[in-house]
């Protein structure tokens, strides 16, 4: 990647892009993953908590909770944490999918958290460029050197098929695969006031902002509920272990 930007720029301007760019791409690091795991592992060990119980205490405590609707509620509690455990792991597959940008397919890239995050590093790659004052036919044989995920890739063959066919810039970036409508919506912007490079550092930023309170949110998200399972456990549990309370006060 540096020996294709120095092609078109100083050392300086290089480093400071893929530095940009490795931040980008570095999204999906430790610790926005850790933030989500720690969630995701409390519900795994309620989950594991239900199995055990339902298992190993209720079998030995059949005698006891006789006639109870305890186990059909253990049953039904166990299911749903069952399901939601296993949308949350298809969800985090198709989106560590999604984001590393190597598998070309719709299901895996047509949320739009994704679309902004290849969005994102396509406007720094084109932007860093046009800072350079390259024509569009130079900006795009740059594009072409740089190393990156096969949605990238396919993203800059399909701008430069249509420059070939003499499309404007609004077309040839519009015809990129995968490209946010918003990213499209300021280059427009950008040719119409001459500011292009301003409109697409004001995306960037954007962008960014966006991302960070999205994975925020889900964040949030998980850890209610993560919480809220812990509850639901501790209530349980305090039933099954009062049920031979109540079958002795029964006698």
């Amino acid at each position: 990647m540096l020996g294709a930007f120095l092609e078109v720029m100083d050392l300086q301007t290089a480093a400071n892009t893929i530095y940009t760019l490795a931040d980008i791409r570095g999204f999906n690091d430790r610790k926005p993953i850790l933030q989500i795991m720690y969630p995701y592992a409390i519900l795994a060990g309620v989950f594991a908590m239900f199995m055990f119980f339902d298992e190993s205490v209720l079998p030995m405590m059949s005698d006891f909770l006789e006639g109870d609707l305890l186990p059909l509620w253990m049953k039904t509690v166990k299911t749903v944490f069952l399901l939601l455990l296993v949308l949350l792991t298809a969800a985090g597959l198709v989106l560590w999918t999604g984001i590393q940008g190597q598998m070309l397919h719709s299901a895996c890239l047509g949320p739009a958290f994704i679309r902004q995050r290849h969005s994102l590093y396509l406007a720094v790659c084109i932007r860093s460029l046009l800072e350079q004052e390259l024509s569009t036919a130079a900006l795009l044989t740059a594009l072409e050197k740089l190393p990156g995920p096969k949605v990238f890739v396919q993203q800059v063959k399909a701008m430069k098929r249509t420059a070939l066919q003499g499309g404007s810039w609004v077309q040839i970036l519009g015809s990129a695969p995968w490209i946010d409508p918003v990213l499209v919506k300021h280059v427009e912007t950008g040719l119409e006031t001459g500011k292009v490079c301003s409109l697409l550092k004001i995306y960037e930023n954007r962008t960014k902002r966006l991302q960070t309170e999205k994975v925020r949110q889900v964040v949030r998200t998980l850890t209610g509920i993560s919480y809220g399972s812990v509850g639901v456990l501790a209530v349980i549990v305090y039933q099954v272990l009062l049920a031979p309370m109540n079958m002795l006060n029964a006698m």
